[in-house]
């Protein structure tokens, strides 16, 4: 889709600012450039946890049945990203 709206021989990142994490949101765009998968994968499951916490009203148990995991494994994660409620 992307050579259909980009007239240039090459795509660059540029031409991919939702993917490149060169977009608006910077915690995304943290997600984007950590420097191996690993960091990527703990990256991104930190901001997904954060979101979904956060759509919840940092309530647990609501936020570990929407994304199907036990609520013990929800906690355990929270402590490991040292995820806190913003006030």
């Amino acid at each position: 889709r992307v050579v259909l709206m980009d007239l240039a021989e090459t795509i660059t990142a540029v031409d991919l600012p939702s993917v490149s994490g060169r977009g608006q949101d910077p915690e995304l765009a943290a997600v984007f450039a950590a420097p191996t998968l690993a960091e990527f994968h703990a990256r991104a499951e930190r901001e997904y946890l954060k979101r979904m916490l956060e759509r919840h009203h940092w309530n647990v148990a609501a936020t570990a049945r929407a994304i199907k995991t036990p609520r013990s494994n929800l906690y355990k994660k929270i402590e490991a990203y040292k995820l806190r409620r913003e006030e």
